[in-house]
């Protein structure tokens, strides 16, 4: 039996790293994640690799990412960007 299925779902951008501050002699990290649609920063993390802890301020809270995946995510690209040398021009 053959069917067709036709089906349509636009995907659209919800959150995005807007800034991102790379300090590799430091092992530094800052960077905001932003709302696009509103075009505000909802979450804003502090990455000290030197002292292994992330501070946060704001929330991810009524989004449908989990916080702590994000945050996990973020942290290992920031640690690859400083063992690689990679920073901001």
């Amino acid at each position: 039996m053959e069917e067709d299925w036709t089906t349509f779902s636009p995907l659209g951008l919800t959150l995005k790293y807007d800034y991102i501050e790379i300090d590799i002699p430091n092992n530094y990290g800052h960077v905001n994640i932003v709302d696009v649609e509103k075009q505000q920063i909802i979450l804003e993390l502090f990455i000290d690799l030197n002292k292994q802890e992330v501070k946060k301020s704001g929330s991810l809270e009524g989004y449908s990412i989990k916080e702590d995946d994000l945050i996990m995510e973020i942290t290992g690209n920031v640690t690859y960007f400083i063992e690689e040398g990679i920073s901001n021009p």
